[in-house]
């Protein structure tokens, strides 16, 4: 019997949706209008000015009057819907829509777990966008540029998580082993890096809100936001400088936190070479060199090695497709249920969420 892949994915994003943000002790569902989630909502270019990631509050200001919590449900669901409908497209692209290495895509906690379990995040939208350069990379330039200048705009990050890989798909999609040189060479030569490198100076130079903090929390308290007025808080991440950032993130640094991230990561290595990534290809292993300066510019450790598997493991999708097509080992279908192996920390979100709700019926 035949499996309906994309029935299976959103049957599966629904029953996460509820495991992870339905409460067992009074069955509310998860605040998301809470403060510093929600203030990325409220960032928008009009009442802001260009500020960066204030794309997505953009968008959310002409869909929406308030922030409120089924408003941010609504916004939520429909990117969680959008990313299982471009991901079945991605995979269809490439005939790979009824193979299972699109539903190891799927049920890996980088993706769906991650989503669902971190509900508020834009994390779901950049692989939107990645996924979405990457099905244009050789059709349409324009489109390229477009989803990789919305992927900037929607949050910095996507300048290390993302773009890189969505690059060097566009200038070496050919090429599977070769000279970093010429590679370097070809990327200088496309107009396509001149375009999105004056995006990218754009948000660097004028993307810090320039009115103060104590003005971002007026308009925060106008729009009937509350926040914590800590003036070492996250809040201040709209009107701190780069360099300020990364002086931040330097005093929530733990060595132990960075040997066990580098232990994770080390992992998912270990395990995309076992699917067949070969890191002596340039396309591999500068992905994971550009992704590095992410885990000096912030802290959120699980989201970096996440968004490093995605990059790596949709890279070779597309570029080594053929491969694929006649892979049949069925392992790493079942060491993606936990995982790869916990990307997102050990355990994984779906793991941690079980040993809570059995924690909770032992001391019923």
């Amino acid at each position: 019997m035949k499996v309906n892949l994309l029935l299976v994915s959103f049957l599966l994003s629904f029953i996460l949706l509820i495991a992870f943000n339905v409460s067992l002790s009074d069955y509310e569902f998860r605040n998301l209008s809470l403060g510093w989630f929600n203030t990325h909502y409220a960032i928008n270019y009009i009442e802001f000015g260009f500020v960066k990631r204030g794309f997505i509050g953009t968008f959310y200001y002409f869909l929406f009057d308030d922030i409120t919590q089924v408003n941010l449900f609504i916004f939520q669901l429909f990117f969680i819907v959008s990313f299982i409908v471009v991901s079945f497209l991605f995979f269809k692209k490439i005939g790979m829509h009824k193979n299972y290495i699109y539903f190891l895509f799927i049920i890996s906690p980088a993706t769906i777990l991650q989503f669902t379990s971190d509900l508020p995040r834009f994390d779901v939208v950049l692989v939107i966008c990645f996924m979405l350069s990457l099905m244009f990379v050789k059709k349409s330039l324009i489109l390229f540029c477009l989803f990789s200048c919305i992927g900037v705009l929607t949050h910095e990050i996507y300048v290390f998580s993302f773009l890189p890989a969505s690059f060097l798909v566009l200038i070496n999609k050919e090429r599977t082993h070769g000279n970093v040189i010429p590679l370097v060479i070809d990327i200088l030569k496309s107009p396509a890096f001149y375009f999105l490198l004056s995006i990218i100076l754009l948000v660097v130079i004028y993307g810090k809100y320039e009115n103060g903090y104590d003005e971002l929390l007026r308009l925060f308290s106008s729009k009937g936001i509350s926040v914590d007025p800590n003036p070492k808080g996250s809040i201040h991440i709209w009107t701190r400088t780069i360099i300020e950032n990364i002086e931040k993130t330097e005093n929530r640094l733990s060595f132990g936190h960075a040997i066990y991230s580098v232990i994770v990561l080390s992992v998912v290595l270990v395990y995309l070479r076992f699917l067949g990534v070969d890191f002596k290809n340039p396309n591999y292993y500068l992905i994971l060199i550009f992704s590095l300066p992410m885990f000096i510019l912030g802290t959120d450790y699980a989201r970096w090695i996440a968004f490093i598997f995605i990059a790596i493991f949709l890279t070779f999708v597309i570029l080594e497709t053929e491969k694929l097509h006649s892979y049949s080992k069925k392992l790493p279908m079942l060491a993606s249920c936990y995982g790869p192996l916990g990307i997102g920390g050990f355990p994984s979100p779906l793991m941690t969420k079980v040993q809570a709700i059995l924690k909770q019926f032992m001391f019923l």
